[in-house]
């Protein structure tokens, strides 16, 4: 009976999809061109199924804004920017090049990210390259999703131009991907025939729709060097994403100091800082960050904020001791929700050193 009930559910969800693929298909909704890019697809396989049911078309390539930075070992510390427009700088093209992509909510400037690119380069004289799309890999995480896919196709680009270019062996590529980067990884390796290797890092499995792109399923992998899929259970690599957006009030002109925002959820508590070294702030200005933590907090409930003002004695003269904060917004990406929280008595004077409490608002 259960799965007489299961199987009509199925139908019935895949006739309902196929409306609405024809539908919007009719009103020309589905797809969108870009030049070298291709097609995108909002409906199936992509979406309209039942892993996705609800898909959204990606962003022009100019507004994801794709970046890569090279690091070799004789330029370790300071990326260069390369493109397939312009320069490929120092890419050695004899030496194999690994290119690392990051996931949801993150950026290239998360601690473990030059961690991974200096262990490559310790381990082996390669090229690595850090793939940049933190202006394009944002809530809500369905836009994130189709997103995705176009900075898997600038991947593909620009390591096609260098098989093409310089004679190179693709078998010599290996993309290293956290996160929804596995499937960036996944759609870049769609195209690039004969790519060596893809290591994805806590990915998703295959009944659960994300698995390094719709393209790149276990099933459909091209061998093991194509497809090496991992599930790694502890930090850097399975995380929880949160985004913290800090705003100021404007009752000061500037302080700087140290912010430690205590975050505290259904399910635990955990203090971090804003920033490592101290933070300067402004009059009614924003601060942005990407909070990773290996400890799921469960939904958000209240944020403490702790200001200490930097102590040495440049600071105490040209520093406000005190500071106002009107808000903090809390992005979980993992649970797709946004909460705001305001001062527990309403915007209050912080002194340096005191903490003030938010609940939402």
């Amino acid at each position: 009976m259960y799965q007489s009930i299961l199987l009509l559910v199925v139908i019935l969800t895949l006739y309902a999809a196929t409306i609405a693929a024809d539908s919007l298909e009719g009103r020309g909704l589905m797809n969108v061109c870009y030049d070298d890019y291709g097609c995108f697809t909002s409906g199936p396989p992509f979406g309209l199924t039942l892993h996705r049911p609800i898909a959204l078309l990606p962003d022009p390539p100019e507004v994801i804004d794709t970046r890569f930075l090279l690091y070799t070992r004789y330029k370790k510390d300071k990326g260069q920017a390369i493109s397939r427009h312009t320069t490929l700088g120092t890419w050695d093209r004899t030496k194999a090049t690994k290119i690392l992509v990051h996931g949801f909510l993150d950026t290239i400037n998360s601690t473990w990210w030059p961690e991974m690119k200096n262990a490559f380069l310790e381990a082996e004289d390669c090229n690595v390259i850090l793939t940049d799309w933190s202006r394009a890999n944002y809530f809500p995480y369905t836009k994130a999703t189709a997103n995705a896919q176009v900075v898997g196709a600038d991947i593909a680009l620009l390591v096609n131009k260098m098989i093409k270019a310089h004679g190179v062996n693709p078998a010599d590529f290996h993309i290293v991907a956290h996160s929804l980067g596995a499937a960036v990884a996944g759609y870049a390796g769609h195209r690039i025939s004969g790519l060596g290797r893809i290591t994805g890092e806590c990915t998703l499995n295959a009944n659960e729709g994300n698995f390094m792109g719709y393209h790149a399923s276990p099933n459909k992998a091209r061998g093991r060097l194509y497809l090496n899929t991992q599930r790694v259970d502890k930090a850097p690599y399975c995380i929880n994403h949160y985004q913290i957006r800090l705003i100021s009030g404007s009752n000061f002109v500037q302080t700087k100091g140290q912010i430690l925002l205590t975050l505290t959820g259904s399910q635990a508590t955990q203090s971090v800082l804003l920033d490592s070294d101290e933070t300067f702030l402004k009059r009614s200005g924003i601060e942005t960050r990407y909070i990773p933590l290996t400890t799921d907090l469960g939904t958000i409930q209240r944020v403490n904020v702790k200001f200490e003002r930097a102590g040495h004695l440049i600071s105490s003269l040209i520093y406000s001791s005190k500071w106002t904060f009107t808000n903090v917004t809390v992005i979980d990406g993992d649970r797709q929700t946004s909460v705001t929280f305001c001062p527990e008595n309403g915007e209050m004077v912080l002194e340096s050193g005191n903490t003030a409490r938010f609940y939402p608002c």
